[in-house]
């Protein structure tokens, strides 16, 4: 008589204990699923704060567009209802706040709407300032040809208005496939002023990173973008703020005072109701929390102190503050990293 091998016995128990572990599991995110949907219902429906407010009219318009775009807009609709609610709740929607969610209301229906009932927008007209912003080329070549590709720039901005985007940077992959194309014509205006203005430069002074092929390339490519012969408009300024390699120079280092708890200049963003931020406090008030996020000293995410709850933080601690539904948790990265240590 043989004896049962141990290592199948066991191996049937470790099964039978994870099936336990995975059905237990399974039941706790159910509870968790019901009681979430049970206060989202609640919340959502807790709009006596604005019905009959200042904001009633703008704010029952917006939800109605992102009604009508159909499912795909429905999360949106949902942080955005009960991120209002909220604030009307605690005396806090305001002109800012309002004109923020109409924002967020317009790019979302613009990205998913699928009878493509749009909020048409206004383009920003572009001047020839604005090239400079772009890069320092743009403005070094013929003023015709900075004309043109304004031109061309204003007339494709114009159309993507239409479809409920302000700029090209508004748009991604998930916008429509119009919207995209229009998005990267803009794009492309720019690129084509970039490569001919740097070129062009490289050319007059000599620089060993010129060559008959880059700059034949350049003028074949201005020309088909911007509709025009660009090698009748001859000519670069020669001040041009750009390294021999065509990069633009790198800005002066701002002064810094060296206080460890100094706070980043700039005005800080208003936190997405659906988005997750990771980065140091940097300011603590009554009525909001300060962050900043990336590798940008001037990027900071402003979150408001009410809608905020979960760990205890002070300024100078990196923390994880993340949205769901308008309501957001705070996870604490300091403490956390001091728990693993001891």
């Amino acid at each position: 008589m043989s004896a049962q091998p141990q290592a199948g016995f066991f191996d049937a128990e470790t099964e039978a204990v994870r099936a336990e572990l995975a059905a237990n599991e399974e039941a706790l995110r159910a509870e968790r699923a019901r009681r979430f949907e049970a206060r989202k219902a609640e919340l959502r429906g807790d709009t006596v704060g604005w019905k009959d407010g200042p904001f009633s009219e703008r704010v029952t318009a917006l939800l109605d567009q992102l009604a009508e775009a159909g499912q795909p807009a429905n999360d949106m609709r949902d942080a955005i209802l009960l991120g209002i609610n909220s604030a009307a709740k605690q005396g806090r929607l305001d002109e800012a706040h309002v004109s923020f969610v109409e924002d967020k209301a317009r790019k979302e229906v613009a990205r998913v709407s699928l009878q493509g009932r749009v909020v048409a927008t206004q383009w920003r007209t572009r001047t020839l300032e604005d090239l400079a912003e772009v890069h320092p080329a743009c403005r070094q070549l013929p003023e015709a040809l900075q004309r043109a590709a304004i031109a061309k720039v204003n007339e494709l901005g114009g159309e993507l208005a239409k479809l409920g985007f302000k700029s090209e940077l508004e748009v991604d992959a998930s916008c429509p496939r119009p919207a995209q194309e229009l998005s990267h014509g803009v794009r492309e205006v720019n690129t084509a002023l970039i490569l001919l203005g740097v070129n062009r430069y490289r050319n007059a002074k000599g620089y060993k990173a010129s060559s008959e092929a880059r700059i034949e390339y350049a003028e074949d490519y201005a020309s088909k973008v911007l509709g025009l012969d660009s090698r009748s408009l001859p000519g670069v300024k020669m001040d041009l703020p750009l390294t021999t390699d065509g990069l633009r120079q790198e800005s002066r280092p701002r002064a810094r005072t060296g206080r460890a708890d100094e706070s980043p200049a700039g005005a800080p963003r208003q936190a997405d109701p659906s988005g997750v931020y990771v980065g140091k406090l940097v300011e603590m008030s009554g009525e909001r929390l300060v962050q900043k996020v990336g590798r940008d000293p001037r990027d900071l995410v402003a979150h408001e102190r009410a809608a905020v709850s979960g760990d205890d933080a002070r300024i100078g601690q990196i923390v994880t503050i993340s949205y769901e539904m308008g309501v957001a948790r705070l996870t604490n990265q300091s403490l956390a990293k001091a728990g693993i240590e001891r």
